[in-house]
Parts: C-alpha cells; sequence; structure tokens
C-alpha cells in the first residue's frame, strides 16, 4: 500500500430533516475561517464498485444511508467518495476518538462488505493533527475532490485560501508515523491545477455527498 498524504474540506451542512433529500447539509456563505476540530481520528475506506453501478445510481443508494451514518454518536463528519477510476467507492470519516473508529470498523464490518462486494474493504487510519478550514461550498452534494499527497510540510504551507477552490487542510498521521496532508477542493479542476505543478504523485478522490454533524 502505498504512502499517503490527505487533503479534507470542511462543510456547513443543513438540519437533517424526515426525507433523504433534507439530509443534505444546509450550504453556508463561503468565508475564510480557520477553526479547530473536535474530531481526533480520521478513516479512509474502498470497496470494490459492482460491474452494474454507475456514479449516479450509487450516490442514490448513498443518500438512503444518511441516517444511519448520522445516528452515529462520534461520528464528526462523512465524505462519501468514488475513487478517480470509479474502480472503487467508499468514505472518509471523522471520528471523536481512536476507540470510535476501531469500534464502527470491526471483523463484522470487514464480513459485510467481503459478502457485500466480494472482497473485504480496506480501511486506512489517521491521527487528525491540525485542521485548517478556507471556505465552505455552496452546497453539500455535488463534484467535489479530497486528494491524499504526499507533501512536505513546506509545500503543505503553500496551500491558501488565495487557491481557487481551496476548502480544507488536515495535517495527518498514519499508522507508520509518517506526517501527511489531506487537501479538500470545491472541484477535480481545481485540485489538479494547483497540485500537479508541485511534481508530486496524489490519490485523487470525488466527492459525491457530505455529512456534517459538527
Amino acid at each position: 500500500m502505498f504512502k499517503i498524504c490527505v487533503v479534507l474540506m470542511t462543510i456547513a451542512i443543513q438540519p437533517f430533516q424526515v426525507n433523504v433529500n433534507s439530509n443534505l447539509a444546509k450550504a453556508a456563505t463561503n468565508t475564510n475561517v480557520k477553526a479547530k476540530s473536535t474530531s481526533t481520528r480520521l478513516s479512509i475506506t474502498k470497496v470494490k464498485m459492482p460491474w452494474y453501478a454507475w456514479r449516479g445510481l450509487v450516490v442514490r443508494k448513498m443518500k438512503k444511508t444518511l441516517p444511519k451514518y448520522n445516528s452515529l454518536k462520534n461520528l464528526t463528519k462523512k465524505y462519501y467518495l468514488f475513487t478517480s477510476d470509479y474502480n472503487y467507492l467508499g468514505g472518509i470519516y471523522t471520528w471523536a476518538s481512536r476507540q470510535d473508529a476501531e469500534n464502527w470498523f470491526n471483523e463484522e464490518w470487514f464480513n459485510t462488505t467481503e459478502r457485500k462486494y466480494g472482497e473485504k474493504g480496506e480501511v486506512r487510519h489517521y491521527e487528525i493533527i491540525n485542521e485548517i478550514n478556507y471556505g465552505k461550498p455552496s452546497k453539500s452534494e455535488g463534484r467535489f475532490c479530497a486528494v491524499l499527497s504526499f507533501l512536505s510540510k513546506d509545500t503543505a504551507l503553500m496551500l491558501s485560501e488565495k487557491d481557487t477552490g481551496l476548502l480544507k487542510v488536515l495535517t495527518l498521521k498514519n499508522e507508520m508515523n509518517t506526517i501527511c496532508f489531506l487537501s479538500v477542493w470545491q472541484t477535480m479542476d481545481d485540485a489538479e491545477s494547483h497540485l500537479k505543478k508541485y511534481g508530486i504523485t496524489n490519490e485523487y478522490f470525488d466527492i459525491p455527498l457530505i455529512l456534517n454533524k459538527e
């Protein structure tokens, strides 16, 4: 498994109501703000995309799971994801504690993904060291982008509110104690136009849906 750095975003969300669409977050106006999150743990999951599925169909199914994840007490955010090649789907989760993450991604979770998708899902865990929020999107469903990158500390600090479409940067530490960075962008084009100039390998995720409970 390759080394990784992550890029993630912060998004204001609409109060949850009875129908599924109202479970999407309420948009907030764009504003430059640096805020400390209550989350301490981040997890990235990937499971095999069914061969017959397409993006729109999967997103509709993702929406139906919003009430389930909204009911998880110590889950603070979930960013639903597709890998850029659409071979895998999954999520970026932030948790109040390491124990919360480990309680959810237990043996039964792996067994369930194997039964449902034909192979066990993959989970990568990170400690959240720091989080900087630069902006908020006008909606919580769309084609946002999260990027897991190899960035030096100095390069990561070059990312700022001046970068078009940058929403969030998280400093993370993986299970091998390697520091990395996760950035979240308004669009894939915004992310690629800024990160490709550094000549580094990035892992891009298409983010169609965001659940924010903070």
